[in-house]
């Protein structure tokens, strides 16, 4: 049984009854396992959020320090907006002794609030290769010219082929929100433009 269908077992089997197995998963040594307990719990977040909510701020309350069930307790609800936990991902930066935790962290209140100011703090971490993804997905989620500037910036330092293919995506993602903007980028920068066109035409986006 390959991991899809692990997955959708436990979801159409158990449902939200899996919750706090799953949680308790995600602490599993084994990474397939806690893999699969992460998007399992993605999953059943929109039916079960309450629950996932109480189990978050039961570990909360502890106030352990590294707590990584905590943080993917944290990203399992931003994916959610779940408005409830703010204040306290707001809390959770002191609560961590790896720097890596704060921009998974902002990555939520981003998720979660929309507020702008969060992109311009992950943007900070863009030179860092472990959040280059996260940092270019968040960018096509806000249509502007301040991302179309962030991604065209972040193609021109990039080697590897598949960082600038998901640029293009979420340049295409920008451009079909705001249509407005696709003469920017003619202008920013012909050769993005150009391998856009190529891209509407040969893949399916």
């Amino acid at each position: 049984m390959d991991r899809e269908d692990v997955i959708n077992r436990i979801i159409q089997e158990k449902g939200t009854d899996a919750i706090p197995v799953l949680i308790e998963q995600l602490e599993s040594a084994d990474p397939q396992v806690s893999d699969i307990a992460d998007e399992a719990l993605m999953h059943l977040a929109y039916e079960g959020k309450d629950i996932i909510l109480n189990h978050f701020k039961e570990r909360f309350s502890l106030k352990k320090r590294d707590d990584v069930t905590l943080l993917y307790l944290a990203q399992i609800l931003a994916h959610v907006r779940s408005s409830e936990i703010v204040p306290y991902i707001q809390k959770m930066f002191d609560m961590f002794s790896d720097e890596r935790a704060a921009p998974l962290l902002i990555e939520c209140l981003l998720k979660i609030t929309g507020d702008k100011k969060y992109l311009d703090m992950l943007y900070a971490y863009s030179q860092d290769i472990e959040f280059e993804e996260i940092i270019i997905m968040a960018l096509g989620d806000f249509p502007s010219k301040d991302s179309l500037d962030k991604l065209m910036e972040l193609y021109e330092l990039s080697s590897d082929k598949s960082i600038k293919s998901l640029i293009l995506e979420s340049t295409l993602k920008i451009l079909f929100s705001d249509f407005e903007l696709v003469s920017y980028v003619n202008q920013r920068n012909p050769e993005i433009s150009e391998k856009l066109q190529w891209a509407l035409k040969n893949t399916n986006f």
